[in-house]
């Protein structure tokens, strides 16, 4: 009887181990799984926050010109973000042109030319990035003329903006050899930021940008000025800022 029992204990010791055996055997893959797929998660989650991070630095300048007396567009673009920049898609108007264009950061390039239907007369030009962010042309609309057979050309312009708490300036541009080409001055005493735009007649040319407050009499000019801008358009913005700061004297 006792020979029975005995036998019968180690059964169950058996069956026991058995059974504990085959629980670690599925519990612990199950584990290893479960980590694993968290070990995913985080991964994508993490990449997630990294694109989103990379999407918000992107930064585009965009410049769209036309080929004179032809129906193409040609679009460069200027990575001046810290991060390499990938153009997948640019719109011309309601038209979509696939694309594929990685600058790196600092560098500027041609991403491509695009015919366009010379009937719509008015082209505005956006370009996709693989991130998801759309960059509109700094150079603005291009208008076609049907009747003359050719493209519009853009204002070429100095936009010169004074940081100004309180004070009296005058602004001068004028070519290197010194002949003037705009001049203002403000009629009183500002007590906000000056904003003022200047029309220039030529690209491929520099310009001398003065600017000077009235301070104890005498005119002075701003830290930093005179400053020389180069008009390069279409290997540039149609458009330059000059930023100076008036609350330094």
């Amino acid at each position: 009887m006792k020979h029975i029992l005995s036998r019968r204990g180690v059964s169950t010791i058996l069956g026991t181990l058995i059974f504990v055996g085959i629980l670690f055997s599925a519990y612990v893959p199950m584990v290893l799984v479960m980590k694993q797929a968290d070990t995913i998660y985080e991964q994508r989650v993490h990449a997630a926050e990294v694109e989103s991070y990379e999407r918000e630095l992107e930064d585009l300048l965009v410049l769209a010109y036309p080929n004179d007396a032809d129906d193409t567009i040609t679009v460069k673009a200027t990575n001046e973000a810290s991060v390499p920049i990938r153009v997948v898609r640019v719109w011309i108007n309601d038209q979509c042109n696939t694309t594929d264009k990685t600058l790196m950061p600092g560098a500027t390039s041609v991403v491509d030319s695009f015919k366009v239907d010379l009937s719509e007369e008015v082209f505005n030009v956006k370009v996709a990035t693989e991130r998801g962010n759309l960059f509109t042309s700094s150079s603005g609309s291009l208008y076609y003329d049907p009747e003359t057979g050719y493209w519009a050309t853009p204002t070429l312009a100095i936009c010169v903006n004074i940081i100004n708490f309180m004070g009296k300036y005058r602004i001068e541009v004028a070519y290197i050899n010194g002949t003037q080409v705009g001049y203002y001055e403000t009629q009183g005493v500002e007590f906000g930021d000056v904003i003022q735009t200047f029309t220039v007649p030529e690209t491929g040319v520099s310009y001398v940008v003065t600017i000077q407050k009235h301070k104890g009499g005498n005119w002075v000019d701003l830290p930093g000025t005179p400053v020389t801008v180069e008009m390069v358009y279409p290997n540039g913005s149609p458009l330059v800022y000059v930023y100076a700061d008036g609350t330094e004297i």
